[in-house]
């Protein structure tokens, strides 16, 4: 459970976002090697929901099924026909710090 502050934090920093169509990524990886991603588009009056989730290369890490997941949702946005832009929120810092990088 995240703390109450850094709640409240995550909030203030999504709201900034409002007039975009926000996109949720995630990856996770069982015990014995399968990996999973999955992206969310939340619906927006421009856009309707939409949730995509894929198996990918087992035995992967999780920080390249974290970018998998980002790639996913760009080429996803990308094919969409949305008239607002796209925001992508990520729980991982490493895959964000690597595609600041780029």
């Amino acid at each position: 459970m995240l703390p109450h502050a850094l709640l409240a934090l995550s909030n203030d920093l999504i709201d900034t976002y409002s007039n975009y169509v926000p996109v949720y990524t995630d990856a996770s990886k069982t015990d014995d090697g399968k990996v999973g991603v999955g992206c969310y588009f939340e619906p927006t009056r421009d856009s309707t929901e939409l949730k995509l989730v894929h198996r990918i290369t087992d035995h992967v890490s999780i920080y390249a099924g974290e970018m998998a997941a980002i790639r996913l949702a760009i080429q996803t946005a990308g094919q969409l026909n949305c008239t607002a832009p796209v925001v992508i929120f990520s729980d991982s810092l490493s895959a964000v710090r690597s595609l600041e990088l780029e």
